[in-house]
């Protein structure tokens, strides 16, 4: 939610009959510790209603598996899967449970490989044909 704010994006969609949003964010923050994933969720959340505010769909999506702070990103998927706001959810936990997996990870654990990346579209693809 941090990449642009949540009214800029949603002036980019005026005009258009179809907009849709797939948020995918906080694996830095709640890695690093700057962020539980309750405050994390927090600003997820109101980047979410000022979407929707505006007429986009909002897919958020779950966090993969993090070699720090796993226990917030799991706090911040359990607050996400519980929410009956957004339009969707895309499940990345469990294409990608395993951040120790180096066919999917580089070695930081964080950054994924092309087959991650695959695996991340699969789920937001299938996320998005609930919409």
């Amino acid at each position: 939610p941090h990449a642009c704010s949540a009214a800029t994006l949603a002036g980019y969609g005026s005009g258009y009959t179809e907009k849709v949003a797939i948020l995918w964010a906080g694996t830095n923050p709640i890695s690093a510790g700057s962020q539980t994933g309750a405050q994390f969720f927090t600003d997820y959340d109101a980047y979410r209603a000022t979407l929707q505010a505006s007429g986009w769909l909002v897919v958020g999506c779950l966090l993969q598996d993090m070699p720090t702070n796993d226990t917030e990103a799991q706090a911040f998927n359990t607050l996400l899967s519980g929410s009956t706001d957004f339009d969707a959810v895309a499940d990345l936990r469990t294409p990608l449970p395993d951040c120790t997996d180096t066919t999917k990870y580089y070695s930081d654990q964080i950054h994924l490989l092309d087959v991650g990346y695959a695996l991340v579209a699969t789920a937001i693809q299938t996320a998005m044909a609930t919409l």
